[in-house]
């Protein structure tokens, strides 16, 4: 019985190893443009920011035919606020950005934005003014992804 249980844990906490997503900032990944993580609609993701200049970079691509309606949601834990911008190109082939109003600590920000037809759309967090998490203290972000048509 107690050799059921020994390995009932182990192999719980084998399978939670190999599957799940780890929510810690790995330098070098998703650091920067070049390196943004590819998203898509109804992505999830949940992670913190290490350094004063860490920024997490994320990338969507609208292979459809028609403009997309884009809207991140980034909800920022209760000790550290971050700050979430979309760069994309407009119908005219101009390069902008957005940035969410700014809700502070605790709260949620939220922008939206049109992906043209064939072309990519990059976001970026980043911690507000410098602030930076650590794991273990409810420091994480989580950003949400979804287009409306």
């Amino acid at each position: 019985m107690k050799f059921k249980k020994m390995f009932s844990v182990i192999l719980a906490v084998a399978l939670m190893l190999t599957v799940s997503q780890s929510a810690f900032a790995i330098k070098g990944e998703n650091d920067t443009r070049e390196t943004a993580m590819w998203a898509h609609s109804g992505f999830a993701y949940s992670s913190y920011t290490n350094r004063y200049d860490d920024e997490d970079w994320f990338k969507i691509y609208n292979d459809s035919d028609y403009s997309r309606l884009v809207i991140l949601t980034l909800e920022n834990d209760i000790y550290i606020n971050y700050d979430i911008a979309a760069f994309y190109t407009r119908s005219n082939g101009v390069e902008t950005s957005i940035e969410a109003i700014d809700q502070g600590q605790g709260k949620t920000d939220m922008c939206g934005f049109w992906v043209q037809p064939g072309t990519t759309a990059y976001i970026r967090v980043k911690g507000h003014n410098g602030s930076f998490g650590w794991p273990g203290l409810e420091t994480t972000y989580r950003l949400f992804i979804n287009y409306q048509n």
